[in-house]
């Protein structure tokens, strides 16, 4: 599980790419300490029973565990929004199609042609390029979702610049939603006057695009508009006017169903 530390508007972020079948709590440790967060922001269901579930899961059990010994003041936050049927076969025949480009690249580079017209050449070397540069996003995303460690910089950049250029409901516009969210509504319910905000956030390995729809609320906004001018197509569109946020209060965790007004 690969993480990436980075600032925006006085907010300190650690953004964790990973799986859903590895404990996030030893990247979550090797990055800090538990304790140094003030917000977590978790993928997964908006369902109570869900996230109680989620208690006792591979990936957030070990840590959420840890809460109400090592900081049992800490707001979880669930602002993910699922896509519909449609949208996740949309979703996967878009990642299908990746494979063809980096089919194409290995074509190029296994061509037993010996001699080749300039404007041959030029093709081919386009073809190889833009092949490699889906096979990096594609495959990177399996790399850091098992590599653990700091992230590798330019698979996160290849997957980001490929989820904002080829936004789908799985990842693009998921990645531009939750950044929206922790932005525009947490940030602003949780920040405190003259202190920094520590922001944690766990994702799997393929949204990598969220830290640059932090950074850029244009790109954000663009691709949600996108989006909204469609209806939304692939959302389930329930998800999008509300988020739970889960507390240890009293010696228990209390679930509050937030209503919110974004979209």
């Amino acid at each position: 599980m690969a993480y990436e530390i980075f600032e925006h508007n006085n907010v300190r972020y650690k953004l964790f790419l990973g799986n859903h079948i590895r404990s996030s709590y030893p990247m979550v440790k090797a990055s800090g300490k538990l304790k140094d967060l003030d917000v977590l922001v978790l993928e997964g269901s908006k369902n109570p029973e869900r996230i109680m579930e989620s208690l006792d899961s591979i990936q957030y059990s070990e840590f959420l565990s840890r809460i109400p010994e090592e900081n049992p003041n800490i707001s979880v936050y669930y602002p993910d929004i699922f896509p519909s049927v449609s949208g996740v076969v949309a979703s996967i025949s878009s990642e299908l199609l990746q494979i063809i480009p980096m089919t194409v690249a290995a074509e190029s580079i296994t061509s037993k042609k010996k001699e080749i017209s300039r404007r041959e050449a030029l093709k081919a070397i386009g073809k190889i390029g833009v092949g490699l540069f889906f096979g990096l996003s594609y495959f990177g995303n399996f790399i850091n979702a098992f590599y653990d460690g700091e992230d590798i910089e330019i698979i996160s950049e290849a997957n980001a610049i490929k989820s904002s250029a080829l936004p789908n409901p799985i990842v693009g516009f998921r990645d531009a939603a939750i950044a929206r969210i922790v932005e525009e509504y947490i940030l602003p319910n949780e920040m405190q006057e003259g202190k920094e905000l520590n922001v944690g956030i766990i994702f799997g390995a393929a949204h990598s695009g969220i830290e640059q729809k932090i950074r850029n609320k244009l790109l954000r906004d663009t691709t949600i508009s996108v989006y909204e001018s469609l209806g939304y197509p692939g959302i389930l569109k329930n998800d999008l006017s509300k988020i739970v946020r889960l507390r240890y209060e009293n010696g228990r965790y209390v679930i509050k169903e937030i209503s919110i007004n974004l979209f």
